[in-house]
């Protein structure tokens, strides 16, 4: 959530950075929307107060008339204050963060900022296969069954696929902790407020699964941030710059996957259940900036040590997404695809989601508590990574090779081992 005093003093700054992010917002009603509740609420009290002030005197006819006409005002107004507030807090939680002053300025969310590539894409002496025909073939990758047992954009691993997703989630972890962050295995179904509190809710509705709605009303998350974020909501954490809090998760995520009729039917690359690991960063505002560039340094280590090819984007405002003031996506290479695609993204949310959840942050004992930073980025998108290592490491005789690095964890061979 904004900054609502900033917001009626600096309006056209709001309007302008929703125009970068191609959204369409009523400004003027939202900002007289935001005045009317605060004159409602300075009437209320100043009713309260005449109220308290003349039940305090010995009362007669007339002072007993006043309460009361003055509390049928007081209900209605009350009333009508409630009205405008839930109103005020729909039109705020619509409103983006702030793009940060780095952000590359565009109004086509396929604008691609390239600020890098690493490593170099294989050379094939054949056809590479794509993942699907690949795992089908060894017989690693179901998709049949996952169609019968659940539907479309299901499907289930086996064999060694298994192996080899364990085997990231170990290496991946283990050098998470090497940089600070402490593991988490948080829950999947969260609270209403946990999604309004982390952005994803209004924005991301559609694609959420929403359980048992008037009963629970829980939602399954699409990645683990939102739990992640969401543990420290209303407390006061201790912060300085350079000392940051640092997570990491490892969830089952769930999507919708709504606006993706037709996109990436095949195989495992877009489906509604899928493994994430999550980092996630606490942080001092000062700290912010280079909190982002250690979460992006990290994951491209991650990859390098996999020895996947991949680039990084600088994403321009158009693509942000309403949490996050600035952010980049990794994107590997999918040589059956001729391709880079997003495996891992990070973004720096500024006090965006601190402001909706409470969280705030004292450096010392006597401090006045402030708002807080927070970032998040995927460490190891699992299903993601599993392909750009099928695909990238693929011989002319249809084995897979597996990366050096994760042999150490006795879990697989040389090469991933068929089960036809």
């Amino acid at each position: 959530m904004i900054d609502v005093k900033d917001l009626l003093e600096r309006p056209d700054v709001y309007r302008e950075n929703c125009v970068t992010r191609n959204i369409n917002l009523p400004f003027d009603e939202i900002i007289a929307c935001i005045k009317e509740r605060r004159k409602l609420r300075r009437e209320i009290d100043d009713i309260r107060a005449m109220i308290n002030t003349s039940s305090k005197v010995r009362p007669n006819d007339e002072i007993r008339a006043q309460i009361r006409e003055r509390g049928e005002l007081l209900r209605t107004l009350e009333s009508k204050e409630k009205e405008v507030a839930k109103k005020e807090s729909e039109f705020l939680f619509m409103i983006p963060n702030l793009n940060h002053a780095s952000v590359p300025i565009s109004k086509d969310p396929n604008t691609e900022v390239i600020v890098r590539e690493v490593g170099d894409k294989p050379v094939f002496k054949f056809e590479p296969l794509d993942h699907q025909s690949l795992g089908e073939k060894m017989g690693i990758i179901d998709m049949e069954s996952g169609i019968k047992v659940s539907g479309t954009r299901f499907w289930y691993l086996r064999g060694d696929l298994v192996n080899l997703q364990m085997s990231l989630i170990v290496h991946v972890l283990g050098m998470a902790q090497e940089r600070g962050f402490i593991p988490a295995l948080p829950p999947v179904l969260v609270k209403e407020n946990a999604m309004l509190g982390t952005g994803f809710l209004p924005a991301d509705e559609k694609e959420l699964y929403r359980v048992n709605h008037l009963t629970d009303n829980l939602f399954l998350v699409g990645t683990s941030e939102v739990p992640l974020v969401g543990a420290y909501q209303d407390q006061i954490l201790t912060l300085s710059p350079g000392k940051p809090l640092r997570v990491v998760g490892y969830s089952s995520c769930f999507r919708r996957e709504a606006g993706a009729a037709g996109k990436d039917t095949r195989g495992i690359l877009r489906g509604h259940q899928f493994d994430k690991i999550e980092l996630v960063v606490v942080c001092h505002p000062d700290d912010g900036d280079a909190q982002h560039l250690a979460i992006l340094d990290l994951e491209e280590s991650i990859l390098q040590s996999l020895k996947i090819p991949y680039r990084v984007r600088d994403i321009v405002s158009s693509d942000l997404g309403n949490p996050a003031a600035r952010k980049f996506d990794i994107e590997a290479w999918i040589p059956s695809q001729k391709t880079y695609r997003e495996v891992t993204s990070t973004s720096h949310c500024t006090d965006f989601q601190a402001r909706r959840l409470g969280i705030r942050f004292k450096s010392n004992v006597d401090d006045k508590p402030v708002l807080a930073h927070t970032l998040n980025g995927t460490a190891c998108a699992l299903g993601r990574t599993i392909i750009t290592i099928m695909e990238n490491f693929q011989e002319e005789d249809g084995r897979i090779r597996v990366p050096e690095t994760l042999l150490r964890y006795g879990m697989l061979k040389e090469y991933l081992r068929p089960l036809v």
